[in-house]
């Protein structure tokens, strides 16, 4: 993204956990036609992004690494946020479902933790 200086990854991990999210909101938490909503936040040291929808439960928790293998194709997606930002925000808020997502710009890092 210009403007972020060499932050690619940083920039390419974001965008990849916004699909995920973003996707699980249209797909699971918004029926009936509700929007869903995207607030992104960037400054010279973090990325936060909220997506917010109108459903009625929060995620489940994430699998641990032990547990991944049992899964299918789906459940995965709280397990990868967590690899790809720094912080994983999951609230119920009056409307809606709101998850936070925050990542620091800078050197490279790596995504197992």
């Amino acid at each position: 993204m210009p403007g972020w200086g060499g932050a690619s990854e940083a920039a390419d991990d974001v965008v990849l956990a916004l699909n995920e999210v973003a996707t699980n909101a249209i797909l699971y938490g918004s029926g009936g036609g509700q929007p869903v909503e995207v607030v992104v936040h960037v400054n010279a040291d973090v990325v936060e992004v909220s997506v917010l929808d109108h459903g009625p439960d929060l995620p489940a928790q994430p699998p641990t690494d032990a547990d991944l293998d049992a899964l299918g194709v789906h459940g995965r997606g709280l397990w990868l946020l967590r690899r790809l930002v720094d912080e994983v925000r999951l609230e119920r808020v009056q409307f809606g479902t709101r998850v936070t997502l925050r990542r620091q710009i800078g050197p490279g890092r790596t995504l197992a933790r």
